[in-house]
C-alpha cells in the first residue's frame, strides 16, 4: 500500500516524492534513516522483557500512584462499565472468557509495590479473573431492577487496593435466568476509556 500526501488538491505518492529528491537531499534522508532508500526496510519487532514478573512504572502510572497516596482508599480512579444481557446466559462461559482476557493482558494481573524506594509493577502469574455472582432470584420481581442497579453502583464505587489487588474485577448480577447485568471495574492506573473498548471487543 502506498502512502500519499495531499496538498492543494494534488495527490502525490510518498515514493514519487522520494524519487524526486536531489542526490544531496536523498543522502541526507538516508543518513537520517540509517539505511538506503532503495534497500527494503528491516522489520521492527518489539521483544519481550527478560523479567516478566516486574516492570517499571509508566509516567502516568507514577502520577496516579502519587495521587493515590495523597488520598488513599478513594474510588475516584475506578474505571467501570456494564452491559445488560437478555437471553440465555452461560456463567461458566463468562468466567472462561474473563480468564482468557486476564491471561492475555498483563495489566489486568498487575499490582504495585515499593522495592527499596523504587515503585514497580508486579505482574502476577495467576490468570484467574475475579468474577462475583449475585442472584436476585429470591427477591420480589418489582424490587430486582432497583437492587441490581444499586449493586452495580456500589461495586463501581468500592475502592481498589493498588498494592494487594485485584485491579480488575467483574460482577454478574442475575436478575432472572434470562436477564443479567455484567459489570466490570478496573483501576485507572492499569486502564483507561480506550481499554474498556478493547475489553468489550
Amino acid at each position: 500500500m502506498r502512502s500519499t500526501i495531499t496538498s492543494n488538491s494534488t495527490s502525490v505518492s510518498l515514493t514519487d516524492r522520494l524519487e524526486g529528491l536531489s542526490p544531496l537531499k536523498r543522502a541526507l534522508v538516508e543518513k537520517r534513516l540509517g539505511r538506503s532508500l532503495s534497500a527494503p526496510a528491516t522489520p521492527f519487532n518489539i521483544g519481550t522483557r527478560p523479567d516478566t514478573a516486574t516492570a517499571p512504572l509508566a509516567l502516568n502510572q507514577d502520577g496516579l500512584l502519587f495521587m493515590e497516596h495523597l488520598d488513599p482508599g478513594t474510588s475516584r480512579y475506578n474505571v467501570s462499565d456494564a452491559i445488560r444481557v437478555r437471553g440465555v446466559f452461560n456463567e461458566e462461559f463468562v468466567q472462561l472468557s474473563l480468564d482468557k482476557i486476564v491471561a492475555r493482558h498483563e495489566a489486568l494481573r498487575t499490582v504495585f509495590a515499593n522495592d527499596e524506594g523504587v515503585w514497580k509493577q508486579i505482574i502476577r502469574p495467576d490468570a484467574s479473573a475475579h468474577l462475583t455472582t449475585v442472584s436476585l432470584h429470591e427477591q420480589a420481581m418489582e424490587r430486582r431492577e432497583a437492587a441490581a442497579l444499586e449493586l452495580v453502583q456500589d461495586d463501581a464505587s468500592a475502592p481498589m487496593d493498588i498494592h494487594e489487588g485485584p485491579l480488575f474485577s467483574a460482577l454478574l448480577v442475575r436478575i432472572t435466568d434470562e436477564d443479567n447485568i455484567l459489570s466490570i471495574k478496573m483501576h485507572h492506573i492499569i486502564s483507561d476509556g480506550w481499554s474498556l473498548g478493547v475489553f468489550w471487543k
